[in-house]
């Protein structure tokens, strides 16, 4: 059965099963339908309890309270906090308020722009009731919806992709990673990658008002930026993700019906109408894309166990509940693998040729070099300086970058043989679907000294350097939320670690990236010297310095300049304050023995000026086994000024 993306009568006839030709003209008011009818279709709607349906619920946004209807339970509140969102004063709070309001309103007289009517801004709404209850098209007071015909024309979808982006630590709002969809048009004249960058990308995000760093997670976390969906071209998320900031894009394609793309393209006009308080733990981009996938098929139960955090890869993970709505699984690799892929398959001869090349693209290659030879190394020129100069490129027209990759591009025009294929293969194990779950609880023994007692660990995100690591970055962590409690057998409790945010990027030196290794940790630690022992100390800790990676990245030895700064009212500190100040080394070992089986070692020494003592030091090593995705069992070891400690834990993650 053909779709017709121009006739939301026609698109209704699709669901109810009985195609029509086109009905009616642009914007041409029919008489006015009778009250009795409209008033008919609402106790019809009652009758058939519509405003209890879960479909119905999708399309408002509606979420149940955490105690129910009864007293005290809350009830249903829409997460849409666009009043023009809601035909009914009461329509954010009251499902079967705003179910009789839109059948109403579906039959309002039209004034003016047809467009501004509500069957026109609320399409998927009348797709729903028309199928419901048997609404005929020919009495309603307009036919045609001009802006919202065009937009869906546009988007023309023949099938939907969700879209993982990689995690990228530089930016705070896509360190977790990124999730969005791709619209995949029914009629291109391109294929392949290309039909792919003219598609549409859907992205829901913040709109963002502050550069400032804490303003931006104040409001992140409170809810305080609005966020709306974005209608994308897909080559400008490309250049974005996979140019700009060298992240991998993971591809799942969904296996929805004609008609659900069809409610789906006509929800995302209506959500033009409205925005939603945009929380950065819960109700994000991963959220809402889920939510969006419920309204195209209610039969889906997305997002039921997610629970805060919401992170992007428990959008995948949550697929994978339903094996038969996943098809393809696409891989687009990022700028940086692709030159990587393009180095690995030349000499070193030949890579000295490609860093000259992209310093001086008017560089002599040998007059000996076969043509075939000549072309790889030109294109990895060119592929090194997207990656050297990703932000110029993007921003800046007329750089020298972009004339620098012009005139190499033009030598390699020259040469008259067409380049390879460029084969990158597929990482299998970083598919985000196959990491650990997001959140982790370890319990086990502690001892130090001649006392001991049990050990309780929480995490609430996401990652540290001895988890497993498919589907993570190999080198990163990213821990928010993470506390540390010791249980001793003197009944005394003591919180050892409570630690906001720790993120640590570990980014080897090679011969083309020179970029440096960094690390923070925001939060609170126990200081176990002679200033204070045993006593919580609020910290901001981190340092940069370099990484060196050995044997594809198993092995990995790094060191920093690290400096601390803290403060605990107990604290002999700085100059009579309760203020520490502390600057030294610090550095460690990461040994991947197997995927499943990480050697951590690390230390730092703090020299503290002005203080007593005058320096202290930290030294632990961590050795983790994982037994499966979701049990891992480590034995820790930890030295400090006032004496020695161990534990032994296990974990699980869910």
């Amino acid at each position: 059965m053909r779709l017709s993306f121009k006739l939301f009568v026609a698109l209704a006839s699709v669901l109810a099963a009985c195609a029509h030709g086109p009905v009616g003209s642009l914007g041409v008011p029919i008489p006015s339908v009778s009250e009795p009818y409209v008033e008919e279709l609402v106790r019809q709607a009652h009758a058939l309890r519509l405003a209890e349906q879960r479909q119905w619920h999708k399309l408002l946004h509606y979420r149940l309270g955490v105690m129910g209807q009864g007293f005290l339970g809350g009830g249903y509140e829409s997460e849409a906090d666009g009043p023009a969102f809601f035909l009914s004063p009461r329509g954010k709070l009251d499902p079967a308020a705003e179910l009789d309001a839109t059948v109403r309103a579906l039959f309002l007289p039209l004034r003016g722009d047809p467009n501004e009517h509500p069957l026109c801004r609320f399409p998927a709404r009348f797709l729903y009731l028309r199928e419901q209850l048997g609404i005929d098209p020919r009495k309603l007071p307009v036919q045609r919806c001009p802006k919202a015909e065009q937009f869906i024309a546009e988007l023309d979808p023949g099938s939907v992709t969700l879209i993982f982006s990689s995690y990228y630590l530089n930016n705070p709002a896509s360190a977790f990673g990124h999730t969005f969809l791709r619209l995949n048009k029914r009629n291109s004249l391109a294929v392949g990658e290309r039909r792919e960058l003219l598609d549409y990308g859907v992205d829901y995000s913040a709109d963002v008002d502050t550069g400032n760093a804490l303003i931006y997670a104040v409001k992140g976390l409170t809810g305080l930026f609005p966020g709306t969906f974005k209608r994308i071209p897909y080559y400008y998320k490309v250049r974005t993700y996979n140019d700009y900031e060298s992240r991998d894009l993971w591809e799942y394609e969904l296996k929805l019906t004609p008609s659900q793309l069809m409610l789906l393209s006509a929800h995302l006009w209506e959500l033009g109408h409205t925005y939603f308080a945009y929380y950065y733990l819960s109700e994000n981009c991963s959220y809402h894309i889920l939510s969006l996938m419920e309204v195209a098929d209610p039969s889906l139960h997305l997002l039921d166990g997610i629970s805060s955090p919401v992170i992007p890869a428990d959008t995948v993970r949550a697929l994978f509940k339903y094996p038969e709505l996943v098809g393809k699984v696409g891989f687009r690799p990022s700028a940086r693998r692709q030159f990587q892929t393009r180095a690995a398959q030349l000499s070193a001869d030949e890579l000295t040729m490609v860093e000259e090349l992209a310093v001086d693209a008017q560089h002599k290659l040998p007059a000996a070099l076969p043509s075939a030879r000549e072309i790889a190394v030109l294109d990895a020129a060119a592929d090194l300086i997207d990656v050297w100069y990703a932000r110029e490129l993007v921003h800046r027209e007329n750089s020298e970058a972009a004339a620098r990759k012009q005139q190499l591009l033009e030598r390699r025009a020259r040469i008259l043989q067409p380049s390879l294929p460029l084969e990158v293969q597929t990482p299998e194990a970083e598919r985000p679907e196959r990491g650990h779950g997001s959140q982790r609880v370890g319990v086990g023994a502690v001892t130090g000294g001649d006392h001991w007692g049990l050990s309780l660990d929480v995490r609430l995100a996401l990652h540290d350097l001895t988890d497993p690591t498919p589907g993570y970055p190999e080198l990163n962590a990213l821990e928010f939320m993470h506390i540390r409690a010791l249980f001793w057998q003197t009944q005394r409790i003591e919180l050892r670690d409570a630690s906001f945010v720790h993120v640590a990027s570990l980014t080897p030196q090679t011969r083309f990236d020179r970029k440096s290794s960094w690390e923070f940790d925001v939060g609170a630690t126990t200081v176990r010297d002679k200033a204070c022992n045993n006593c919580l100390m609020a910290q901001a800790a981190g340092g940069a310095g370099l990484t060196f990676a050995f044997f594809d990245n198993r092995l990995a030895l790094f060191a920093l300049g690290y400096g601390n700064l803290g403060w605990s009212p107990k604290l002999e500190g700085l100059a009579t304050t309760h203020f520490r100040a502390g600057i030294g080394p610090a550095g460690g070992l990461r040994l991947r023995i197997t995927d499943g089986l990480i050697l951590l070692t690390r230390a730092h020494w703090l020299w503290l000026p002005g203080q007593t003592p005058s320096s202290t030091y930290r030294a632990n090593a961590t050795l983790r086994i994982s037994l499966f995705s979701a049990l891992a069992i480590g034995l820790e070891a930890e030295a400090f000024p006032n004496g020695l400690e161990a534990q032994a834990l296990a974990y699980t993650y869910f």
